[in-house]
Formats: structure tokens, C-alpha cells, sequence
């Protein structure tokens, strides 16, 4: 009996997951179906199942096939087989070749004893090589069984999750190969959802860098744990964010109460702004983020967003009040990175902000210093305009003119030195600004550096 009860919940999950695949490989025949696949992707299966009421009503087989899962399983409706196996018949008779399938599965829910799979001319077809035994592994060393789920071998699979006890690594294999069907009918078949390898890693952490956000969001439904941690402290969704799978990223977003407190204390903000900056991604993170959380080296969100550029998260996280002027590891702060990379409207938003245009990096380096050596003119005027010293010092004794200097960058020393930039300082090892530019052969430097 407790065998059967476990079946019957695999075959659940078998089907939750069915549903869910058709969201990416089958075109939806109706406005109501449509609507049910937005409302999936976004786990509101309470509207999904609204979703599809309407449409089953009228006759739509597909809609009928769709709510019947719905019904088979208890997701936004209360589990009611007869009423499944009422709709799954209905659709069936309207011709939908799924529900068909379905029934025969339900009557039967056994794996099949099918033997070994034969080469098919049609080489998108299963290739499965007779004759092998169940155990075996091929010449790399690879089980049959985790060969079939790697390739997405579903009759292959059944037939040999029939004579063996299943392992683990089947259902990782074919997780990491975003092979859906095949990880469903694992599970089914007694796999362990949240089995680790021994790197720690679990099912979900490889669908979710597979880029197959359907299966990640089916293993969710099924009790993926996303809050657990690999050997390295990843969780499933740092998978997902640094493969940019966003879909996935913001299903284990949308699951995520086991993960409120891993978001609170993980960068996971400017992970994202490392790897996938796109718009759903970021909005989906915000509000569940500490802003002002760093990395190892003492980085912000901020001060990742000044760096790449994205001046608009920038200005998100500047209106949610992210601190301004928080220091990285060498003493950065964003203003700095904005200005190494002249990112003219991150410097404007910052200093509009009241960062400190004066910030000293633990070598001495300001702001100021590092837009002359990238020859940023415009973010030079704006750094001189918000009341940066001009001729301030860093560890070498160089200022911003000695950077545009031995940067080439000749508008910005002329810029500089109509500021009031002063040609007689000395570097620590007692050179000038013109020494430099001298060494360097440049002539227009040199000649503005000898005018009085």
C-alpha cells in the first residue's frame, strides 16, 4: 500500500510537471490558455485555474486537458480525480492526443518493460543500442541509466529504471542536461530530489544553470529545497544568476521564504549586476535584497552598477536610499569606479547625491585622479564643479595632472590647468608634471606645461 501511495505522488508530480512543460513547447490555442501559462510561470495556480474554467466550459480540449492536470493534482483547484478524469476523457474526445496518452498512463502507471530500444533511421529519435544489461556502463564509464537521462532517452529511461534501483545521479545528470522529461520520470520512479553530489550540489542547483527554467520551476513544485547551499555556499539561485536564466532566477524568487534570509545577507543584487542586468531580473530582486550588502571585496550594488554602467539601477538604488559613499577593500568608493570607467550620468546621479568628491582610496587616489586618467573631461568638470581638490596628493606624491599627463590626454591637462592645476609639484621621486611629459615625447603637453 505505502508503495502504491508513493507512486500515486510521483505520478503527480509526473503530471504538475507535465503541464508545466507545455508552456515552452506547445503554442497555446486560446486566449485562456495564454493566460494560464503567464500565470504558471508566475506559480499563481489559483488564476491559472481560472484561467482555463471558462475555456473548458466551451469545449476547448486544450483547456480541458490543462484543468484536468490541475484537478489531478491540487494545484489551485482542490484534488478531485473524478473531476480530472472527467475533463482528461472530454479533451481526449476532442481529439487532444496528451489527454489521450494521459488516461493510458493513469491506467497503467508502471514504467514500461519495453526491452532495449533499437537504432531508428530518424536519427531525432531515441538511439539506445541493444542489447545491454541495466547495470552496465558504456566505454566512458557512464551508467546506461544516467547515459539515457544525459541524451533525454525516455523510453530507453523507463525501460531500465525498471530493473535496477534508481540512484541520485540519474536525476542530477539529466537536471544539469535540462532534460525535463527525464528528471519527471526519475522522480517518479523513486529518485531523491534533494540528493546531493559531492560537490553539494542538488537537482535544482543544476536545472537552474541548465537555462531550463520550466524544469526548475516543476522540481520547486515537487519540494526542491531552494534555500539549500553547495560546499561553496551557492544556492540554486546563484546558479540561475550567473547563467542569466532568468526565468528561472524569479521562480526561485517567487518560492522564496526559505531563501528570505540568504537574500538579506547574500550580494545576490550585485551578482545579478555582474552577470544579468537585465530589467525583470533586477526589479524582481530589489525589494527582497539588503542594497547595502557587499561581496568579499567590500562591493556594494552601487558600487557594482557605477563600474558596469547601469546607470539606471544606479539611480534605483540611489532613491532607495543606498549609501553613497561606502568604501570596497583598496578604499573605492563607487564615485571612484564611475570615474575609472567615465560613466558620466553615474557620477552626475552620485554627486547630485552628496557622494564625496574628495575620497581617498587607501593609495591616495580620488575621484578626480582616476577620471583624468581615463582622460574623462566631462567627468573631470563635474568632479572639479562638486568642490574636488584639485591638486590633492596621493601616495606618490602625483596629482590629477600627473594622471592626464601619462594617460596622453591632452584636453583634460588643458582643463586641469585652467582650473588652477599647479605644473611645479613634484612626484615622490622629485618629478614634475612636465618632466613626465617629456619622457613621454609629447610635444602639445609639453608646450602647454612651458606656457606661463
Amino acid at each position: 500500500m505505502a508503495r502504491h501511495s508513493r507512486l500515486a505522488v510521483f505520478i503527480a508530480v509526473l503530471m504538475a510537471s507535465a503541464f508545466m512543460m507545455g508552456l515552452v513547447t506547445m503554442a497555446a490555442d486560446t486566449k485562456a490558455v495564454t493566460q494560464f501559462n503567464r500565470m504558471v510561470l508566475k506559480r499563481n495556480f489559483k488564476k491559472s485555474a481560472a484561467a482555463l474554467m471558462a475555456a473548458a466550459k466551451v469545449g476547448d480540449a486544450e483547456a480541458q486537458y490543462r484543468l484536468g492536470n490541475l484537478y489531478l493534482i491540487g494545484l489551485g483547484v482542490a484534488r478531485n480525480e473524478a473531476m480530472a478524469s472527467d475533463l482528461l476523457t472530454q479533451s481526449a474526445a476532442g481529439g487532444n492526443s496528451k489527454a489521450q496518452r494521459l488516461l493510458k498512463r493513469l491506467d497503467d502507471p508502471r514504467p514500461a518493460k519495453t526491452g532495449s530500444v533499437t537504432r531508428p533511421a530518424n536519427a531525432n529519435r531515441e538511439i539506445f543500442v541493444p542489447p545491454v544489461q541495466a547495470a552496465d556502463s558504456d566505454a566512458a564509464g557512464n551508467s546506461w541509466l544516467v547515459r539515457a537521462s544525459v541524451r533525454g532517452q525516455i523510453k530507453a529511461l523507463a525501460s531500465l529504471a525498471g530493473k535496477v534501483n534508481v540512484s541520485d545521479l540519474p536525476l542530477r545528470s539529466a537536471a544539469a542536461a535540462g532534460q525535463y522529461d527525464a528528471a519527471l520520470l526519475l522522480l517518479r520512479v523513486g529518485a531523491s530530489i534533494n540528493a546531493e553530489d559531492n560537490k553539494g550540489r542538488t537537482a535544482l542547483m543544476l536545472s537552474a544553470a541548465s537555462r531550463s527554467p520550466v524544469l526548475t520551476a516543476s522540481l520547486l513544485a515537487a519540494g526542491a529545497d531552494a534555500a539549500r547551499q553547495d560546499n561553496r555556499g551557492d544556492t540554486a539561485l546563484k546558479y540561475a544568476i550567473r547563467r542569466c536564466n532568468v526565468e528561472a532566477a524569479i521562480a526561485l524568487l517567487r518560492s522564496a521564504e526559505p531563501l528570505a534570509v540568504a537574500l538579506r545577507v547574500s550580494p545576490y543584487l550585485h551578482l545579478a549586476l555582474q552577470h544579468c542586468a537585465t530589467p525583470p531580473l533586477i526589479v524582481a530582486l530589489l525589494p527582497r535584497v539588503d542594497i547595502d550588502a557587499v561581496d568579499n571585496a567590500g562591493r556594494s550594488a552601487l558600487w557594482q552598477a557605477a563600474l558596469q554602467g547601469h546607470a539606471h539601477i544606479a539611480r534605483q538604488l540611489i532613491e532607495k536610499r543606498a549609501k553613497v559613499s561606502p568604501m570596497d577593500a583598496d578604499g573605492l568608493t563607487a564615485l571612484h569606479a564611475a570615474a575609472r570607467r567615465c560613466h558620466v550620468d553615474i557620477l552626475t546621479a552620485l554627486l547630485q547625491a552628496s557622494a564625496d568628491a574628495n575620497a581617498a582610496a587607501r593609495d591616495g587616489d580620488t575621484p578626480l585622479m582616476l577620471a583624468a586618467a581615463a582622460d574623462c573631461t566631462e567627468g573631470v568638470t563635474l568632479l572639479i564643479a562638486a568642490g574636488a581638490v584639485i591638486d590633492a596628493p596621493n601616495s606618490q606624491g602625483e596629482t590629477a595632472l600627473f594622471a592626464a599627463v601619462n594617460a596622453a590626454g591632452v584636453d583634460t591637462v588643458k582643463l586641469l590647468l585652467a582650473a588652477g592645476a599647479s605644473p611645479a609639484l613634484r612626484n615622490i621621486r622629485r618629478e614634475t608634471a612636465a618632466s613626465i611629459a617629456n619622457r613621454l615625447r609629447n610635444a602639445d603637453i609639453m608646450a602647454m606645461l612651458a606656457s606661463p
